[in-house]
């Protein structure tokens, strides 16, 4: 019988247990009720909610569009959760920022899940709090964007490692979900979502000084089933794109240049050159500030 279990068990049960929800329902009625109803301001939630609304109108869940332009800047994860949710609530701006709601939420669990992993219920309700109401957290997921998703992820892979860790069994499902984990944050953000968690782990054995075995890391399954997540018929297509043309140049680039502050007609067009998009679009989309989902 785990830590966990056995501390369930004890009395007061009921009384973590309340504990470890409030966290989640706070962050529930905070996050539904604030980010849902205000119009789409920035440039790039309108090319996401343009890239949505023609999967959810068109039927093509292969290739996102925008003004008619396959939009390839980023994987494709994002576009099926918010075009599956306009395809439940309508396209509206709740329908938008649903899913990026959705996952604070999930993300909050997951962190709570991590904390009494290691700890106890009462670090798990702290950390819960502090997750959901950072400011971090709460001003960039005030748009619908990948990164929220990406940190998702990156947590479902740490609290799966630590959950292997500990275990003296080394389970292969923990090491299976630190994989599906992995791949699902090469689903949000490309070859970065491998850097983190891998990253992570790598240095962690390096400073501890410890060699797991390689049987007990389930590398082959491993890597078949994150393959198998990663490369859907959607990634076939991305996946050029992004080795070549995106991921492993940003990795190497010089952040040397700086992003407007405005955007203009110039800017969007010289920061993304394979996106010929409209004028009448950019207009829409950025000049007039008008919502792209209307």
């Amino acid at each position: 019988m785990t830590a966990i279990e056995t501390q369930e068990m004890q009395p007061g049960n009921h009384g973590r247990r309340g504990m470890m929800l409030l966290p989640i329902v706070l962050a529930a009625v905070v996050y539904f009720f604030s980010t849902t109803h205000r119009g789409v301001i920035d440039y790039d939630e309108g090319y996401y909610a343009q890239a949505a609304k023609g999967m959810a109108e068109s039927g093509d869940w292969v290739t996102p569009y925008v003004n008619g332009v396959r939009f390839l800047e980023k994987p494709p994860l994002l576009y099926w959760l918010t075009a599956a949710s306009f395809k439940v609530c309508g396209i509206n701006e709740f329908a938008l920022r649903l899913p990026t709601a959705l996952a604070v939420i999930a993300l909050v669990w997951v962190v709570m899940l991590i904390a009494r992993r290691v700890a106890d219920a009462r670090t798990a309700f702290v950390a819960g709090l502090c997750t959901a109401f950072s400011a971090g957290t709460y001003l960039f997921t005030r748009e619908t964007l990948h990164d929220i998703w990406l940190v998702l992820f990156v947590a479902l892979a740490m609290y799966a490692f630590i959950d292997w860790y500990l275990d003296p069994r080394h389970p292969r499902c923990a090491a299976l979900l630190f994989y599906a984990a992995t791949a699902g944050a090469v689903m949000c953000k490309s070859l970065i979502g491998v850097v983190f968690p891998l990253g992570i782990v790598v240095v962690f054995f390096l400073l501890s000084r410890e060699r797991p075995g390689w049987r007990t890391l389930h590398v082959l399954p491993g890597i078949d089933g994150a393959l198998a997540l990663a490369r859907s018929r959607a990634e076939q297509r991305f996946s050029p794109f992004f080795l070549c043309g995106r991921a492993v140049p940003a990795l190497f680039r010089k952040a040397r240049t700086t992003r407007p502050l405005v955007p203009s007609t110039s800017n969007i067009l010289g920061a993304h050159p394979r996106l010929a998009v409209s004028l009448d679009g950019i207009s829409a989309g950025c000049d007039r500030r008008e919502s792209p989902i209307g």
